[in-house]
């Protein structure tokens, strides 16, 4: 039987598995993975190759060219935003190419000298301004505790402002990993690693408050996430986004 070519397209998915085997988080397997698709497209779109073995540095510094300066957003042409890439997107998909090129070679697809070549775009230090005393003051304002949801988004915007929790941790969130006494938050971060997070007197009296009275029926006993709609199901994170 003759054997198929290692492209581009087969070996991505042989390197999705991988990730998932070592327990990377479904984000950053959905972003490899995204890249890799989108580099395809690239490749072959200019007619170029997409076996890995006659894919050079010149080629991926060219679709790291047309990521600078051609390329929109999204792909599709049926979104709304099709603003360029930003210099995060674009040194993020070269480090997704990077990394997917670092496992070709350590299993021998490739030799892993293109690595050290392939130089990524210097990215900006930019220094993130702080909200002012009076820009928060605005946002928990701009809760109406007299509606339904109004409680508990002045709670998430105390408890985001008062721990610096990640989004994902945010919705996340389960009733039990609170101790209402004493102890701080118990949070799983970023790659499934748990986190201890220290929250104030307020924000512990308004959890306990909305947790006790406030929070919604879950739709489903398994269900323990802090956070939920009317419904009762897990508020997601475009939810939050969203408010």
């Amino acid at each position: 039987m003759r054997q198929q070519p290692p492209t581009l397209a087969s070996l991505t998915r042989n390197f999705v598995h991988c990730l998932e085997s070592e327990g990377k988080s479904p984000k950053t397997i959905e972003f490899y993975s995204t890249a890799l698709k989108r580099l395809d497209v690239y490749l072959r779109k200019q007619g170029l190759a997409v076996d890995v073995r006659d894919i050079g540095v010149e080629e991926l510094r060219g679709y790291l060219h047309h990521l600078q300066n051609d390329a929109r957003r999204w792909e599709t042409t049926q979104t709304k935003d099709q603003g360029p890439l930003s210099i995060h997107s674009v040194h993020g998909h070269g480090r997704s190419i990077k990394a997917f090129w670092s496992w070709l070679a350590t299993e021998g697809y490739v030799e892993g000298s293109l690595l050290g070549r392939l130089k990524l775009p210097k990215l900006p230090r930019i220094i993130i301004e702080t909200f002012s005393r009076e820009q928060i003051n605005a946002l928990l304002t701009a809760c109406k505790k007299n509606e339904i949801h109004g409680n508990r988004n002045y709670l998430i915007l105390l408890l985001l402002l008062d721990t610096g929790l990640r989004l994902s941790e945010l919705v996340n969130l389960a009733v039990d990993d609170i101790d209402f006494d004493n102890s701080p938050l118990s949070v799983i971060g970023k790659g499934k690693k748990e986190r201890i997070i220290p929250f104030g007197s307020l924000v512990r009296r308004n959890l306990r408050r909305y947790v006790i009275h406030q929070r919604p029926d879950p739709e489903s006993p398994i269900i323990k996430h802090v956070f939920l709609t009317y419904e009762g199901y897990p508020l997601k994170p475009r939810g939050v986004q969203t408010m």
